[in-house]
């Protein structure tokens, strides 16, 4: 979710709270205030048709009008303290145009005449049905809410689209940015004080991080090609050694061993380089490349080389896979995977490559019947049975899982039915559709 549709969001929550609490205090004010204004009514009736009953006793009468309406009742002879005070409450009556009960509010109050006798009078003048009046507010405040929401919905994302205009050109920014090249110039002026020293911060970090980069480049480059040189002496004059004929059978295998031990010093070096220059995104020269030649070519070399093993190598090709990509870590990619299935495939047993042009499936037989973990597999320096050999040092897996990366492929591994299978697939970008 994007920030603007995240605060968007936040904020109608909270009107919708505030309006529900807004609607229940303006229901009960309006109809308090109606309540109190027809009271005020009552009351000003009240004092007029008592004076008027004073002043001429042949007033004594009921009076039944359409909007009020009152009735004179004489009381019994009241012995002791009699109480004047005002009773209101709601009640209906029954009204013969409408058919029907209909609302009204109440006042009945006391009074005493010149000769002593007391008399109740009931006045009763119609209101508003408190239904109609519910139904009206909630009505009302509905039409307002969606108002009120239409206006706030494009005022917030006016104002904050311009608001985080600065922090969309930063990010814009901070994807420009690639390892080992130079840190691009940021132009993102703005007003705000946080901004430019949002900007000022990122770009000071970035200048950082991009010289750490080049020393951590130079030094691991400096590093490897220092091993490189006394590495390859050694092994030179290991070599010289071996073809010496003076050395016996035990010296001979003794130094066979340490020419083996450099030899695979050597391909650690060059791994860990390769996968130095991967984890920094150096990819190369991209351009289309074929995963199906790719294929085509590697498995008629290791075809050859474990020939002796009768491996039946299936090809099953529905269509072209290509990958905008590293040629040459293309082929480090296809050729672990393939590589490391005719090296655990036991002899006569069965590899399919399954290629299309969304998916491509490498399938081998595990001859011990049991799949590899799935947590520590793509780690570097495993201990998984395809990282047993002496010729590996668990870097294989790690490696294709790395350059998959890098390109944007996806690289999973399942067991399924005593097979081990190997799948690269195209993620997909926002839009649904595969990189």
């Amino acid at each position: 979710m994007k920030l603007i549709q995240n605060i968007f969001l936040k904020i109608t929550v909270f009107v919708s709270l505030v309006f529900v609490v807004w609607g229940v205090f303006f229901y009960f004010s309006i109809f308090n205030e109606v309540i109190d204004e027809t009271d005020d009514i009552l009351k000003n009736k009240k004092t007029l048709i008592i004076k008027q009953i004073l002043n001429d006793p042949e007033m004594i009468r009921d009076n039944d009008g359409a909007i009020l309406s009152y009735t004179v009742t004489p009381l019994p002879d009241k012995k002791g303290k009699v109480s004047f005070k005002d009773k209101f409450y709601n009640s209906t009556r029954y009204v013969d145009m409408e058919d029907e009960d209909e609302p009204v509010r109440v006042l009945e109050t006391v009074f005493k005449m010149d000769d002593g006798k007391y008399y109740q009078l009931r006045l009763m003048i119609s209101t508003l049905e408190q239904e109609d009046l519910t139904e009206a507010i909630v009505l009302y405040t509905f039409i307002m809410y969606i108002l009120f929401l239409i206006v706030t919905f494009i005022g917030t994302r006016i104002i904050l689209k311009r608001s985080f205009t600065p922090i969309y050109r930063l990010l814009d920014w901070l994807n420009s940015i690639v390892p080992g090249k130079a840190v691009p110039q940021l132009a993102n002026p703005t007003s705000v004080s946080e901004y430019n020293e949002l900007n000022s911060a990122a770009f000071k970090m970035a200048v950082k991080s991009e010289k750490a980069f080049q020393s951590q480049k130079e030094f691991i480059e400096n590093a490897s090609h220092e091993l490189q040189t006394p590495l390859a002496i050694a092994m030179g004059k290991l070599e010289m050694m071996i073809e010496d004929d003076n050395l016996n059978d035990i010296q001979a295998e003794h130094v066979g061993e340490i020419y083996e031990t450099l030899n695979r010093t050597v391909k650690l070096n060059k791994s860990l380089l390769l996968l130095m220059k991967i984890d920094n995104g150096q990819s190369g020269d991209m351009t289309d490349v074929s995963f199906n030649a790719l294929a085509e070519s590697v498995t008629g070399d290791l075809s050859e080389i474990y020939s002796y093993k009768d491996i039946n190598l299936k090809n099953d090709y529905e269509g072209e896979f290509i990958c905008h990509c590293n040629r040459d870590l293309a082929v480090i990619l296809i050729s672990n995977l393939i590589k490391n299935a005719f090296i655990h495939t036991p002899p006569e047993g069965e590899i399919t490559i399954s290629i299309s042009d969304k998916r491509i499936e490498v399938i081998n037989r595990d001859p011990e019947n049991k799949p590899l973990d799935r947590n520590t597999m793509f780690s570097r320096f495993n201990n998984n049975r395809f990282a047993s050999n002496s010729n590996s040092f668990g870097l294989g897996l790690s490696i294709s899982k790395s350059i998959a990366d890098l390109f944007g492929l996806s690289l999973e591994y399942s067991y399924l039915s005593g097979f081990h299978h190997f799948i690269i697939t195209k993620k997909l970008n926002r839009s649904g559709n595969s990189n």
